[in-house]
């Protein structure tokens, strides 16, 4: 099961996603509800862009899409073939990154949505976050917490295991 909700950065509205195929935008501060189609099968993530306009989905039927705010219809369907756990916008909506239950971390460019890299991870991870710089990615799985460093160079990026701080007993 997905998502329960996720609200947005301005408290516009709030999106959910689950088994069902389909997701749900509830608008709180003017605008309307609606309910967006286009999963074959159940939704595991869903998250607002930083601005607001656009949301994205990852799905067990191997798909990341986004929806435009203002049309029912995926503005986009990018073909990842393998499970979505989750997705992460970068902070300034630049790209956005999926895991994959092929240990994989997809990236796009968030306006074009053009691939731009796809990288190996350590374990099937279950969960990403970016950093609010955007230079960290926290991804984790039910075994491993692991936070790395997303640095890039003309053609590619290194991805750097970043020592977890040590646990102190109380």
């Amino acid at each position: 099961v997905g998502r329960v909700g996720v609200w947005s950065e301005s408290g516009w509205g709030l999106v959910s996603c689950g088994s069902v195929r389909s997701i749900l935008v509830w608008a709180m501060k003017g605008g309307k509800s609606a309910e967006l189609n286009g999963n074959t099968s159940g939704c595991n993530d869903v998250e607002f862009s930083p601005e607001g306009d656009r949301i994205g989905s990852g799905s067990d039927d191997g798909t990341v899409r986004v929806w435009n705010l203002n049309d029912p219809q995926p503005q986009v369907t990018l073909q990842v073939g393998q499970i979505v756990r989750q997705i992460a916008w970068h902070p300034d909506g630049s790209e956005f990154a999926a895991i994959s239950d092929d240990n994989l971390l997809h990236f796009w460019d968030g306006s074009t949505f053009e691939p731009r890299r796809v990288i190996v991870f350590l374990s099937n991870g279950q969960s990403a976050t970016f950093s609010a710089g955007g230079q960290m990615l926290n991804c984790t799985d039910d075994a491993l917490d692991q936070l790395v460093q997303l640095s890039e160079t003309a053609d590619s990026v290194q991805l750097s295991p970043v020592a977890k701080p040590p646990v102190t007993k109380q």
